[in-house]
């Protein structure tokens, strides 16, 4: 068919095309035949045509719209989609590191359970092994043998030798104090040296020790008391009537004085005063003695030396009655603990009290009495 083409030039010979009459013709051609055509006919197909167009149009348009609607409805759950994934894999590498985490924790707890365990059985084992030497021991208590201590030896399990001094001795012998100082190079330290003269010589019985900075370290003063003696005998009171007691005075060379009672015998009968009664009285007089509770409380750890010997533990019991400090004592087991009174090494006294030392590991763990007599 040939294209109908609506000549505008035609259409513009009325002054308006709203003026055209229904009844009008246009002129229509092609490029071989031309046509003629009602206005009211090309009205009616024109506005047919015009009104298809335009929903035509508007339904391209509706259509276009909803297409980018959809399209960006599209898009955007794409980009949901897309942020979604991002979220998930986000999600997922949180996932593993946790999981991460979870397993590296459990692997710590683990190894710190097994380490745990391993060190309460050694601590176990530990804590067993010391209860055994401790009662090991406190069954073998230092021991003096010989003039030296020996110690239980928890490899071995039998005593060994220590080397230190258990008594009282000396290692050298010097005729004065210049002798020993002049001697001091020749001497290791802990060496124990006595002064050996005359008895009326003032540093005569004096022991001495060797100190680790070469010089000597004065100890104690052995000569002892002057000798107490008997300087008169006096009657003090009573008449010699016989069946009544007479009262006799001893006074001694150290100005103290001794009370005798001497019965007067009746009817014949001797006099009731004998020998013993003197000796003890005078024995009195010459020694004082003092009995100390040693509790198993009150240890507590010393540094204190004497001589070569170190001591680990100290305690300190008051003794009121010790009004001035014995030069010579000697020192016997009262009552309680034996082993515990093995346990303690020397002792120092002091106007009131008296320290007490151990050069044990362990203090001694029960009460003991001990008496101190002074030695004149």
């Amino acid at each position: 068919m040939s294209e109908v083409i609506v000549l505008d030039k035609r259409i513009r010979d009325f002054p308006i095309l709203e003026e055209a009459q229904d009844d009008d013709v246009l002129l229509a051609s092609t490029d071989t035949d031309t046509y003629a055509l009602r206005v009211k006919a090309f009205n009616e197909r024109y506005a047919a045509g015009e009104q298809a167009r335009m929903d035509a149009e508007v339904k391209r348009a509706t259509a276009e719209q909803n297409r980018e609607t959809s399209e960006n409805s599209r898009v955007e759950t794409e980009g949901k989609r897309d942020d979604a994934e991002l979220q998930r894999q986000e999600n997922e590498k949180a996932r593993q590191s946790a999981e991460t985490a979870r397993e590296e924790a459990e692997t710590d707890r683990e190894q710190k359970h097994t380490a745990a365990m391993g060190e309460a059985a050694e601590a176990t084992q530990q804590a067993t092994d010391a209860a055994a030497m401790a009662k090991e021991l406190a069954e073998h208590p230092d021991d003096p043998r010989n003039g030296t201590w020996w110690r239980w030896d928890l490899e071995q399990h039998a005593y060994v030798d220590t080397g230190q001094r258990a008594v009282l001795n000396y290692d050298k012998v010097y005729p004065s104090v210049e002798a020993m100082e002049g001697d001091a190079d020749n001497q290791p330290p802990s060496t124990t040296a006595i002064i050996s003269t005359d008895v009326n010589i003032e540093d005569n019985a004096k022991l001495y020790v060797k100190r680790t900075d070469g010089t000597w370290g004065f100890i104690a003063d052995l000569s002892g008391f002057p000798g107490v003696g008997i300087e008169s005998v006096k009657q003090t009171a009573g008449d010699h009537t016989p069946g009544t007691t007479d009262t006799y005075t001893i006074k001694l060379t150290d100005e103290r004085q001794i009370e005798v009672p001497v019965y007067n015998g009746s009817n014949g009968q001797d006099g009731e005063v004998s020998i013993d009664q003197l000796t003890a009285a005078v024995e009195t007089a010459r020694s004082r003695s003092w009995e100390v509770v040693v509790p198993a409380e009150g240890w507590i750890e010393s540094a204190a030396t004497w001589g070569d010997l170190e001591a680990k533990w100290e305690t300190t019991i008051e003794v009121p009655d010790m009004t001035d400090i014995p030069d010579i004592i000697k020192i016997d087991f009262v009552d309680g603990s034996r082993q515990a009174n093995g346990r303690w090494t020397w002792v120092a006294c002091d106007v009131g009290s008296v320290t007490l030392y151990s050069t044990h590991n362990t203090p001694p763990e029960s009460e003991f009495t001990t008496r101190i007599t002074e030695v004149r």
